[in-house]
């Protein structure tokens, strides 16, 4: 299971999502004042169904099914985030006076996630395709 390198993608990208989700709750109260619950809720919500994925290996297409959705909602959540907190005023506050690790972790580790679970999308379906061509050989 572990051994797969689409489950350290997995993992890295949950990582990610939650490390984003903290660095959320922990931001001062003044920004993202007024959506920061449903940000946070979505954030932990696809860290935790990230972390089901992997454990879905004996049925890969449902897995990979499940981490491209996945990977596509958390695109809109970055969006969303990133659209809500500029129309609100919020990015600018973050970019004036947030630490840097701030904006990393909101705004950066979601991103990178995504792209974490691209790859292990790609992975999984190098696995199906493996998995079809033997059952061929036989």
């Amino acid at each position: 299971m572990i051994q797969r390198i689409q489950s350290v993608y997995l993992l890295g990208a949950c990582i990610l999502l939650e490390v984003s989700a903290s660095v959320l709750y922990l931001l001062p109260d003044n920004v993202f004042n007024g959506y920061r619950l449903g940000f946070l809720f979505a954030l932990a919500v696809l860290g935790v169904a990230g972390l089901g994925a992997v454990f879905l290996f004996k049925r890969r297409e449902l897995q990979v099914r499940l981490v491209k959705t996945l990977g596509a909602i958390n695109i809109l959540i970055v969006v969303a985030l990133l659209t809500a907190s500029y129309l609100t005023g919020d990015l600018t506050k973050i970019a004036a006076g947030g630490p840097f690790a701030a904006i990393t972790g909101v705004f950066l580790a979601p991103v990178i996630s995504s792209i974490l679970f691209f790859h292990a999308g790609k992975a999984i379906q190098r696995d199906i395709d493996l998995v079809r061509s033997m059952d061929r050989i036989r």
